[in-house]
């Protein structure tokens, strides 16, 4: 899952190519995440994720050239706006896994077999100070636990791919559109995603629901039904940052902004 508004230079670890490349200390700095709007989330963080951000499902591209739904973590309310990074700061208590994982990443899967990626754009690299990625040719621990977490990130990314065709051959997932009025008069509208559509969910018959309880699917529903208050929030502090940057122009706050996009996401690969 490589999202190309994260990745500057994806590029597939190398034995060779990165043999002396390290990790230098490096602060938290998360503006190079500003311009990502989503991104995909596993299921096993649906819970902590739903406490502070919008999990909607939205069509992404697959390795077999077809589409799938997916879950995704909403930043935004614009293409390249994250309302969740303030300067270098990450203005949320939790990071969704896959961006956690950065500068690492999956650059694709090879059966059972998973490539790790890097972000060689990314600042925090040294070819003379800080932890190794290889000693001798060979990965360090280091480099060896990341592996293991961006394999298990990835089966669990597929498992949010799955449960998004549960609740789509089940006919739960309707196209939606958040719409809310700011204090300004300005409408902020953002299409092209998918939620959970509660009159269907209340009309399946006992034994549909109790399949979705059993199979932990139920749980997961109502997070993302909770979860999608903080749009409200999401167009709150996007109008917040307009006035801002409006007066720090010096122009009027009222002046209108570019239109909201639908949440993107990465390939689902």
């Amino acid at each position: 899952m490589i999202h190309p508004n994260l990745y500057r230079k994806p590029v597939t670890l190398d034995t060779r190519a990165h043999a002396d490349l390290r990790v230098a200390p490096y602060g938290d700095d998360w503006s190079v995440a500003s311009g990502m709007n989503s991104i995909a989330v596993a299921v096993a963080e649906f819970a902590d994720l739903a406490t502070e951000f919008p999990l909607v499902f939205v069509q992404v591209g697959n390795a077999q050239g077809g589409s799938e739904l997916m879950p995704v973590a909403v930043f935004g309310l614009t293409a390249g706006e994250n309302l969740y990074v303030e300067g270098k700061t990450w203005r949320a208590n939790h990071l969704p896994l896959l961006l956690r994982m950065y500068p690492f990443g999956i650059a694709g899967v090879e059966g059972e077999r998973v490539l790790l990626a890097i972000d060689e754009a990314w600042p925090g690299w040294s070819r003379t100070e800080g932890e190794p990625l290889f000693e001798a040719g060979q990965p360090t621990e280091r480099t060896t636990q990341m592996a293991d977490q961006i394999g298990k990130v990835a089966g669990e990314l597929r498992q949010g791919v799955e449960f998004a065709r549960v609740l789509s051959d089940a006919g739960l997932l309707m196209e939606t559109r958040f719409e809310a009025k700011s204090p300004d008069g300005q409408t902020i509208q953002v299409d092209g995603f998918f939620s959970v559509d509660a009159d269907k969910l209340a009309a399946l018959n006992d034994n549909e629901v109790l399949s979705l309880w059993r199979s932990g699917a139920m749980a997961l529903v109502h997070a993302h039904q909770l979860s999608l208050r903080h749009m409200a929030r999401l167009a709150d502090w996007r109008l917040k940052r307009h006035q801002e940057q409006a007066q720090a122009q010096g122009t009027a706050a009222s002046e209108p902004a570019a239109a909201p996009a639908a949440p993107g996401a990465a390939s689902a690969g």
